[in-house]
């Protein structure tokens, strides 16, 4: 059984809600962070945003974010949340280039594949076993 969430962290109708789910995931850009770049470079975290991710892990979900900041790897987008008091890693990063590096993988296997983009597609679709 998970731990419950803490009473006072969230709205009661809330915490019901969330008893039922195994994660969360966060759009970055206006729901966790202010930047004016894609993927909260070098942005400032809202009010209460490292406390609710704090939160949400205690209470044993599991939790990543979602940008549209294709440009960089998961792991800058990570460093920057950090940098913001954000705690991610690269790990708890999704871009649309690492459900595109699953998705060629699942599809394509082992063949290779000619990608255009920069190191936030590239990068990603190596990491991702993408030849």
């Amino acid at each position: 059984m998970k731990p419950r969430l803490p009473e006072s962290a969230l709205p009661e109708r809330l915490l019901r809600r969330l008893e039922r789910i195994e994660g969360v995931v966060f759009d970055v850009d206006g729901c966790l962070m202010l930047a004016d770049q894609p993927g909260g470079h070098g942005g400032s975290a809202l009010a209460g945003a490292a406390g609710l991710v704090a939160a949400l892990r205690r209470a044993g979900r599991r939790v990543v974010v979602f940008t549209n900041a294709s440009d960089r790897p998961p792991a800058e987008v990570a460093a920057s949340l950090r940098a913001a008091g954000l705690p991610f890693e690269a790990a708890d990063v999704l871009t649309p280039s690492v459900v595109a590096a699953e998705v060629v993988r699942q599809r394509y296997g082992e063949a290779p594949v000619l990608a255009f983009g920069g190191s936030g597609l590239l990068e990603v679709l190596a990491a991702g076993g993408v030849r």
